[in-house]
Parts: structure tokens; C-alpha cells; sequence
């Protein structure tokens, strides 16, 4: 994932965030967001996770990171998404404009990244150095200038 639940409560307080999710309308108090497996936390790691798959649609070809750490912009994108989720599972009539514009903003910002138009910053350059993606076989690899004059 790369967001925690903290990032979210940090960014738009626990208010908000217990708003979103409290289907039951209980005491706000007792609901307990750091806890691991309860439906309160899981509701919200579920809107991380789909945040992050979005995130992965536009750039897991594009942008490599596995063994890194998640860089700071792929973070902020992701709480942002994962707020919007948030929204879009208990108001899905009423998501303030706000956050629809700062969704469609990091939308943008990863077709940005995956067209190379924004660079992501990675902590560790070497850990992420040993992958590289290709469309090409060995046998397209190979260059000989003889071949080429024969054809």
C-alpha cells in the first residue's frame, strides 16, 4: 500500500475520515481506527487498496519502485485517490467539487508520470536499477552488420 490510514487521519482529520465510514451511525468514540482487523479500518483499507490500484494501472509499466521506498509524490497521489474513494463509498451523489478537482488533479498527475512528463524521485536508486522492462527477445538484440547487408 502506499498510504496508511494515519496519512489519511493526518490529511483530513479523524472527524472526516469516521464520517466516511460509520455506516452504522454509532458514537464516533467508539470506533477505534488504529485497531487492525475491525469492519472500521478495513473499510478504509480497502479505499487505500483500490486507491492503489489505480495508481498501479497507470504507472507499474512505466515506473519502478518495488524495494524502495514509496516515494514521497506517490504517496500524497495515493491519499489523495484514497480520499476520494472514501467519499464516492458513503456520498456517492454528493462528493464535494473540491475533492472531485483534486482527484481528476492526480489523475492527471499520473498520466503525467507515465508519459514522463513528471519524474518520481526514489530514496534507493540501486535497489531499483537490477529491473529493467523490454519488449524486445535475445534474438532482437542482436546486431550484425553483415546480416543487414544481405537483406
Amino acid at each position: 500500500m502506499y498510504c496508511t490510514i494515519n496519512d489519511l487521519i493526518n490529511d483530513v482529520t479523524r472527524q472526516v475520515i469516521i464520517e466516511l465510514i460509520n455506516d452504522e451511525n454509532i458514537n464516533p468514540a467508539n470506533i477505534d481506527l488504529t485497531a487492525e482487523d475491525n469492519i472500521y479500518s478495513n473499510r478504509i483499507i480497502e479505499q487505500i487498496k483500490t486507491a492503489g490500484e489505480e495508481i498501479n494501472g497507470y504507472i507499474l509499466n512505466k515506473v519502478n519502485f518495488q524495494g524502495a521506498e514509496t516515494p514521497k509524490l506517490i504517496t500524497v497521489i495515493c491519499r489523495d485517490i484514497s480520499i476520494y474513494y472514501l467519499y464516492k463509498r458513503r456520498l456517492i451523489l454528493n462528493i464535494p467539487d473540491s475533492i472531485k478537482t483534486i482527484y481528476q488533479f492526480r489523475i492527471n498527475q499520473l498520466k503525467d508520470i507515465a508519459a514522463g512528463k513528471i519524474n518520481v524521485p526514489v530514496n534507493d536508486i540501486n535497489k531499483i536499477s537490477e529491473n529493467y522492462y523490454v519488449n524486445k527477445v535475445e534474438f532482437d538484440r542482436i546486431f550484425s552488420i553483415g546480416k543487414l547487408n544481405k537483406l
